[in-house]
């Protein structure tokens, strides 16, 4: 069933990454083919793919072709043979009888395409526009800086220290900039057109985005953008809720006639209608392929004053699923067990409770869990335990204390709005400064993956490749565009790196010629050749296993 799945899987990326990596191969190969052309260097074969040829046409001196193998292409250029015997007739048509200078600008035209080809791409995807999450705080955790300030979840960020912000990523730059300082923010509360304005305090932290060239940022702790869904929690099984049909996992979808998708629009339209003592419709999923439930309420005629009353909580802190072998197991916790306190401690948020048990200690006494169960208060003593977590950045495992439960909370899109510009000169601009700033990110990368400050196992081949292609293609152009860009850029850096057999080995050795003011040896030329074959094969092959180890799970 595995082997159908994945087999499945891989004709579901064949288009999208036939259109993604064909284009970026036919731009990087057009770069070396246009280049040599203007040099007067004859091109035999210009070729989207390697090994058999299944399409070819011949116009003029070259052979245009599609090859079995798509991962690559390759322009073969007459002369670029330094065993073959050119005639003197024929060397002005000669590769290698080209200045070495030539040659050079033969060799980097590839990569610099594809640098230039992501430019266009990003300028193409400032002018189409892109879905971008809005200033508008998702999720406050209890008892942070954020908290006490007075941010709720469900505001909508209009000014950071008297700055106007419209994006997530803006008010993310800005409290990144002010590290450690105190910092204002002017808020539009939910369902209210007056603005407040509110003063708290940043902390300065290791930056969790280890691709950034700065290690230290500024952090507003608790501040969180994504929302959690519109989904309850129901731990009395006489609760009017439950008596309506509700249950642990529910989804609604609808409060008097206002359709919706996050906690604190769900939080908000409740307490709006029970303030008001009217009656009004509330929709409903029991699952999330349930169908739509609808429910007839009254705050006064059903008596409940809010949400508790009424007998929903929010889903973070009821039990998704308990593994095996664990602390939770052996305790006897339960899926849907609603966990309201620990060491004698309320708590109402998932983020507390797993602060609370990675700050356990090993020679500490066990953790005394509360929890509700079917309406019945039950009490737990569990003593976590040490496993290896895999962080989803960076791939590498630590060390943490779990108790080996999961939550039923779900995440819910943020609210995005449109960004594009009809600005000529801005849409270059962005298609200029996205391309550096991926280019960085990229050299980055590259750099952690060989000082072993990211895993291996985070290196993917063509099925990772085939994806994002198609995931992206799902979401929409700007996105098939953006993953298209950065992997141009990607293979901007990575065909200039000094390794045989990719453009960055062959000026390699034209620099050692300038140099020297001779060519390498043939001996050497070989060698080093046949040492970047093996390299690159070996990449490619263990690039492919981690593609079929993560699909099946062993990643």
């Amino acid at each position: 069933m595995v082997i159908i799945d994945l087999i499945q899987q891989a004709f579901g990326f064949i288009v999208p990454l036939a259109i993604l990596l064909g284009l970026l191969i036919f731009v990087h190969e057009l770069g070396h083919f246009s280049v040599a052309k203007f040099f007067g260097v004859r091109v035999e074969t210009f070729s989207i793919g390697f090994g058999k040829k299944i399409w070819e046409r011949t116009k003029g001196d070259t052979t245009y072709c599609l090859s079995l193998i798509p991962f690559g292409g390759y322009v073969k250029m007459y002369g670029d043979d330094p065993t073959a015997d050119i005639p003197e007739s024929e060397k002005q048509y000669s590769f290698l009888h080209k200045s070495v200078w030539q040659r050079i600008g033969v060799v980097l035209a590839g990569p610099l395409m594809n640098f230039f080809f992501a430019i266009l791409v990003f300028a193409l995807i400032a002018l189409v526009g892109e879905d971008k999450p809005i200033a508008k705080v998702g999720e406050i955790q209890p008892g942070t800086a954020a908290h006490i300030m007075g941010l709720q979840a469900g505001d909508e960020i209009l000014k950071v220290n008297g700055k106007s912000v419209s994006l997530m990523e803006e008010v993310q730059s800005l409290v990144e900039k002010n590290a450690n300082a105190k910092i204002t923010m002017t808020i539009k509360r939910h369902g209210s057109e007056q603005e407040m304005e509110l003063q708290g305090e940043t902390l300065i932290v290791e930056n969790p985005n280890i691709l950034s060239t700065e290690k230290m940022v500024g952090s507003l702790e608790g501040l969180q953008f994504m929302p959690t869904a519109s989904m309850v929690g129901i731990d009395q099984p006489d609760s009017i809720a439950a008596q309506k049909g509700l249950a642990t996992g529910s989804l609604i979808t609808e409060v008097d006639g206002v359709k919706l998708q996050r906690w604190y629009e769900l939080e908000y339209l409740m307490n709006k209608a029970i303030s008001e003592n009217k009656s009004f419709t509330l929709k409903f999923k029991v699952d999330q392929n349930a169908e739509e439930q609808s429910v007839q309420l009254n705050a006064q005629e059903d008596a409940f004053k809010n949400l508790k009353e009424f007998g929903i909580h929010p889903l973070d802190l009821f039990v998704g699923s308990v593994v095996d072998e664990s602390a939770a197991k052996a305790a006897g916790l339960q899926k849907n067990d609603h966990i309201t306190a620990i060491d004698g401690n309320e708590i109402s948020h998932w983020s507390e409770l797993v602060n609370r048990v990675r700050a356990y200690e090993e020679d500490k006494q066990p953790l005394a869990l509360k929890v509700v169960r079917a309406g019945e208060e039950l009490n737990m003593e569990m003593s976590p335990k040490p496993v290896l977590q895999k962080d989803p950045v960076t791939g590498m495992e630590k060390k943490v204390y779990a108790i080996g439960i999961t939550t039923s909370l779900m995440g819910a899109p943020p609210v995005l709005t449109l960004v594009r510009s009809s600005n000529v000169l801005e849409v270059i601009k962005r298609g200029f400064v996205d391309s550096y700033n991926w280019s960085v990110t990229t050299v980055l990368s590259f750099w952690k993956l060989l000082t072993n400050q990211v895993s291996a196992k985070s290196i993917g081949g063509p099925l990772m490749i085939g994806q994002l292609a198609s995931q992206s293609m799902a979401v929409g152009l700007s996105a098939f565009l953006k993953i298209m860009g950065i992997i141009s850029i990607n293979l901007f850096i990575l065909n200039l790196l000094p390794l045989p057999v990719l453009d960055g080995g062959h000026l390699l050795f034209y620099t050692i010629e300038v140099i020297r003011g001779k060519p390498v040896s043939m001996r050497v030329l070989e060698v080093a050749q046949t040492f970047g074959l093996v390299l690159l094969l070996s990449l490619m092959v263990f690039a492919t296993y981690n593609d079929f180890a993560r699909f099946l799970g062993f990643l």
